[in-house]
């Protein structure tokens, strides 16, 4: 059995030839601590079988291609980062208590930008929705949003995804590799008790650059969602200082 704590050099080469030859993963400082005690997590805390192992490795890739398609669009597009994020309106709240069944409702108000599936895995400028169907991304995500619901489908019940439609911010702060969202997929007892001790901050700035990138022709307030900021509300209200807070509530007793 393999050691993924051997993997990072197979990881960023497969994730540059996924992204079309894309390059530039940036800021090593940003993700690579995180991703290091991931995979060295892997290997100390679980017996993957080699199923397990593929798993293990295609979620840690997705992110890399992220981070690649993100540094791409900066260096294309340097002029979104001159465009401050206005008092964004962001829902948190523990899960299961309908943070995702508001956010789609709302989301339905043309005021409100929100971040697409799509958009989250490769960030980029926002298209006109007219012409998503010419994006080969926009079109993987669709394939892969399809396949998974139909090899799960109870897993569309409890959280309904679709590349068209708006997701968690959680899932571009994952991208640095230091966040909740991965002792979730797998039981790292390891990650779980380091990632906590560590500096968030670089997580939250790389989110505020990523909206400044897919809203860089769109000046409508942003509509976002993420229940684990609940444990980082001071460096929520660092990165958005003017930030609306919906906070859903339910009795834990029923969740």
């Amino acid at each position: 059995m393999r050691r993924l704590g051997d993997a990072l050099d197979y990881l960023k080469t497969e994730a540059r030839r996924r992204s079309g030859g894309l390059q530039d993963f940036s800021d090593e400082a940003e993700y690579l601590p995180g991703l290091r005690k991931l995979l060295d997590a892997i290997d100390a805390d679980l017996d993957l079988p080699p199923s397990g192992e593929n798993l293990a490795v295609s979620l840690l890739l997705g992110p890399l291609i992220s981070r690649l398609y993100a540094n791409e669009g900066w260096k294309r597009r340097p002029d979104c980062l001159t465009r401050p994020v206005k008092a964004p309106v962001i829902i948190v709240g523990l899960v299961r208590t309908g943070t995702t069944a508001l956010h789609r409702l709302l989301s339905c108000d043309p005021q409100f930008q929100g971040p697409e599936l799509w958009l989250i895995d490769r960030p980029m400028p926002r298209p006109p929705r007219k012409d998503w169907d010419n994006y080969p991304e926009y079109r993987e995500c669709v394939a892969t949003m399809k396949a998974i619901n139909e090899a799960s489908p109870m897993w569309n019940v409890v959280h309904p995804r679709g590349a068209d439609l708006v997701d968690e911010i959680l899932d571009i702060t994952k991208q640095c590799y230091t966040n909740n969202v991965w002792g979730s997929y797998f039981p790292l007892p390891t990650y779980d008790a380091w990632y906590p001790h560590q500096d968030h901050g670089p997580q939250y700035r790389y989110l505020y650059r990523v909206l400044q990138l897919i809203g860089a022709d769109d000046a409508r307030p942003w509509l976002l969602k993420d229940p684990s900021s609940i444990m980082c509300m001071p460096l929520l209200f660092e990165t958005f200082p003017d930030a609306k807070l919906i906070y859903t509530h339910r009795d834990p007793l029923e969740i």
